[in-house]
């Protein structure tokens, strides 16, 4: 986010690689207590979180609109 932060006055293109969720599955905490009987779900949670953190921050930004 910091990036955006630095970068939010002119044109950009963001790339977002996402590794999760992959084999072995250890999704960070809270997701790990969460999801201890399916890992899996956990590394989902996680980086839906994630997208959700990134795609929040553009609305509030409004980068949502092409300019």
């Amino acid at each position: 986010m910091a990036w955006l932060d630095k970068h939010a006055h002119g044109p950009f293109f963001i790339w977002v690689h996402l590794y999760d969720p992959h084999d072995p599955y250890d999704p960070p905490e809270p997701y790990k207590s969460r999801y201890k009987s399916a890992p899996y779900d956990g590394e989902i949670a996680y980086a839906d979180s994630a997208v959700g953190k990134l795609l929040g921050n553009c609305a509030r930004k409004d980068f949502t609109t092409t300019r």
